[in-house]
């Protein structure tokens, strides 16, 4: 057994905070600087969460696919550009995921507010997402994946037009 004093502990929990803080700025971030993304993002999560889900999943599976092929390879620049990968394919899940804070912000929002849910709200359902990745079998398993699988599959909704929903005619 390898011994672990207090400090090094203490590094890898503040380490893991620290990790989490940030995830959930890209959160909060990505749904303030990319309003198009994240607001169209929401209204499809609002719509349909399983078409979102299973993008995300597809997107997510095409991604592990390519970066295992370039990770296998025995060449520097292959295993670097599977890193290179891994990084995008978060950093656009995160993104993503600011679609998931917009839909869970507006759902907040009282009667008598204001309608945009301010930077504060937005930072707080963030961060809840992001500690919810610290539970020890649900939170590695369940809430991590599912935020990035939404995340994702919010950032390919995001980044095309919603079509209006069709109106019944009446002759």
């Amino acid at each position: 057994m390898i011994p672990l004093t207090t400090a090094e502990v203490q590094v890898w929990f503040l380490v893991h905070v620290g990790v989490l803080l940030v995830a959930a700025g890209w959160m909060t971030v990505s749904s303030l600087f990319l309003p198009g993304i994240t607001g169209r993002a929401a209204v499809r999560l609002g719509r349909t969460p399983w078409t979102v889900f299973l993008a995300g999943l597809v997107v997510a599976l095409c991604a592990a696919v390519v970066i295992t092929g370039l990770s296998i390879i025995p060449n520097p620049v292959t295993r670097f550009l599977a890193l290179v990968f891994t990084v995008a394919t978060v950093i656009l899940a995160l993104a993503g995921s600011g679609g998931v804070v917009r839909t869970f912000a507006q759902g907040m929002v009282a009667a008598g507010e204001r309608p945009q849910p301010t930077l504060l709200r937005r930072y707080g359902i963030a961060l809840v997402i992001t500690l919810t990745w610290m539970l020890p079998i649900a939170g590695w398993f369940f809430a991590l994946p599912l935020t990035l699988m939404l995340g994702l599959g919010c950032f390919v909704f995001g980044c095309f037009p919603i079509k209006p929903p069709r109106m019944a005619t009446t002759p």
